[in-house]
């Protein structure tokens, strides 16, 4: 029944229905399908619409220069997320790794692949070196559709970290918690008649917050960050083996033990009844 589909908030969307936003596009068994799933929850809007907070960042790329991508700054991330095809413009060299990221409703996707490199913003008086997990997708386009900004009165004074905010855009990163407070300045403003908020970064102000009522977003999705990275495999197995070794420094034999060793491989046999004899070792 569609119209109870449609009357379900806050519920993941069916598997059937709509494919992860970030899974994995091959699975070869089964063990595959069961993590490669999203690592971000949706659910169904019929009225407003959520701004998230975007900024135009700098990145580093292999020739050492700094090239202007789209990020989602996000406090609820233990680690930081590039797309593939974003890694892949910027030519970084990609480290092998493996990276269970989990988050809303429970879902693993895994990642395979790290880059490191350098972030900044426009004026280059802030930079931070930074370690980017790479994933097929981080989101659909931001927002989900056009936003009429018309009515906005915003201070002709002020620097928008992403002056295009209102217009659906691809995302090519998201910077999490590792840095989200050092972006962060102290100005903010609240637009008048309206439930936004300019909140002043490093990057500029980003514009954060619900729009009004619109009936063109009745089949529009929501997404809601929520990325962790787990303990990896290699790191479980690792501590695994290290618990159960048995350690080879034992203390250097002494006199008695090894005449004990020696006598029992001089007198020891095997009887008809196939048991082990020994004879018993006398002190002289």
């Amino acid at each position: 029944d569609d119209s109870k589909i449609n009357n379900k908030n806050n519920s993941c969307r069916e598997e059937e229905e709509d494919t992860p936003l970030c899974a994995s596009p091959h699975s070869s068994t089964t063990q595959v399908e069961q993590t490669a799933t999203s690592f971000c929850c949706s659910t169904f809007l019929n009225r407003k619409s959520i701004l998230l907070c975007t900024a135009r960042v700098f990145i580093r790329n292999k020739e050492n220069k700094f090239v202007p991508v789209r990020a989602i700054l996000d406090s609820a991330s233990d680690i930081n997320i590039i797309s593939l095809d974003c890694a892949n413009f910027l030519g970084l060299k990609k480290e092998k790794l493996f990276l269970p990221v989990s988050g809303i409703c429970g879902p693993t996707q895994n990642a395979s692949r790290k880059v490191t490199t350098s972030l900044s913003n426009l004026n280059g008086n802030y930079q931070w070196d930074i370690e980017l997990m790479v994933l097929p997708k981080i989101t659909d386009f931001s927002p989900a559709t056009s936003l009429d900004v018309s009515n906005l009165k915003i201070p002709e004074n002020i620097q928008l970290a992403d002056e295009t905010f209102y217009i659906p855009q691809k995302v090519d990163l998201l910077l999490g918690c590792e840095l989200f407070f050092e972006f962060i300045k102290a100005d903010k403003i609240r637009l008048n008649d309206s439930r936004l908020i300019l909140q002043d970064t490093c990057f500029g102000y980003i514009v954060a917050g619900s729009t009004e009522p619109n009936s063109q977003i009745n089949n529009a999705t929501s997404h809601c960050f929520l990325s962790r990275g787990m303990d990896t495999l290699d790191k479980t197995l690792r501590s695994f083996w290290e618990i159960e070794n048995v350690t080879c420094d034992s203390p250097p034999i002494s006199e008695e033990l090894n005449y004990c060793n020696e006598h029992y491989e001089k007198t020891h046999y095997r009887n008809s009844e196939g048991r082990y004899v020994v004879q018993m070792p006398f002190k002289a």
